[in-house]
């Protein structure tokens, strides 16, 4: 379901790197404490301690895959966002309509921010830069004319969305990779639940079959599993040393936490017993632990 979806090393590239193209298909992903990271060999015959024989390849360390780290790193986040109240309910088919409107209402403007993010810096984002296939805007824009009948300028963000987006926005002006981690984040879970969801909320709501309102849940023609699998391989062709990929696992974190709260701050608006929202500083702390 989720998410229903600081500064780099100074010596980093300016870009995301491709390696060559000899990539292998890797498996496919709020908070976990990460592994301690381990130091790629910096050449291929890297020498043992004795200083006298190299170290045959079959036995260096292996590199590790930002996609392997991006999934596992983010576990018992993905866990803790299925447990809020919001998303159980969704998943079982109770929703109440006034809390998708809402939900709808503040993805537009989470997405709004990030895709404009992405845009401004599409040249350092290299292959996981793919706005064709995954921009999520403009269907959000239908969807609000859809269920409120207004224009978007019209509308306002929630505190919780206002937070989220203040966290993009940051990252766009000071650690533009980072916003991998959100990309990843929310348009791998959009993938990954988009029709299930889809097919959910239109039962729920009396929607008909048309796809009015639930636009947003619609990828068109591009086949999910393929289009993750592709992903996964861009991500893993990236030339991002250890730290970075722990930077990248501790953002994917923070952007679980924002998700969360906005399913938090739904619960709680409906008055739902029990229901309390964590701070922004306590999302934030979701990639320090």
């Amino acid at each position: 379901m989720p998410p229903l979806i600081e500064t780099m090393r100074s010596d980093l590239p300016g870009s995301i790197q491709s390696m060559d193209g000899q990539s292998e298909e890797t498996p496919s992903l709020i908070l976990s404490s990460r592994n301690s990271p381990v130091k790629s060999p910096k050449n291929i015959t890297r020498r043992a301690s004795t200083g006298s024989r190299p170290v045959p390849p079959s036995r260096q360390t292996p590199k590790r895959r930002l996609s392997h780290e991006l999934k596992t790193g983010t576990v018992e986040s993905h866990k803790m966002a299925e447990e809020v109240h919001f998303v159980r309910n969704f998943i079982k088919g109770d929703i109440r309509r006034e809390s998708f409107v809402d939900l709808t209402v503040n993805l537009y403007f989470v997405y709004e921010s990030l895709e404009k993010a992405l845009d401004a810096h599409a040249g350092i984002l290299g292959q996981l830069y793919k706005p064709d296939e995954l921009r999520r805007a403009p269907a959000l824009l239908e969807d609000l004319d859809f269920w409120t009948g207004r224009d978007a300028d019209e509308l306002r963000p929630s505190p919780a969305t206002e937070d989220y987006v203040r966290r993009i926005e940051k990252l766009s002006a000071s650690d533009p990779l980072l916003l991998v981690a959100h990309a990843y984040t929310r348009y791998m879970g959009d993938l990954s639940g988009g029709t299930v969801l889809a097919r959910v909320a239109r039962r729920a709501l009396g929607l008909a079959k048309d796809g009015d309102g639930l636009r947003f849940y619609d990828f068109g023609k591009i086949s999910p599993k393929s289009f993750k699998d592709q992903y996964r391989v861009a991500l893993d062709d990236t030339n991002l040393d250890d730290s970075t990929i722990c930077r990248m696992v501790d953002e994917a974190n923070v952007a679980f936490a924002l998700n969360m709260r906005l399913f938090q701050e739904i619960d709680v608006a409906a008055g739902i017993s029990g229901a309390e929202l964590i701070s922004f500083e306590e999302a934030l702390a979701a990639g320090k632990k």
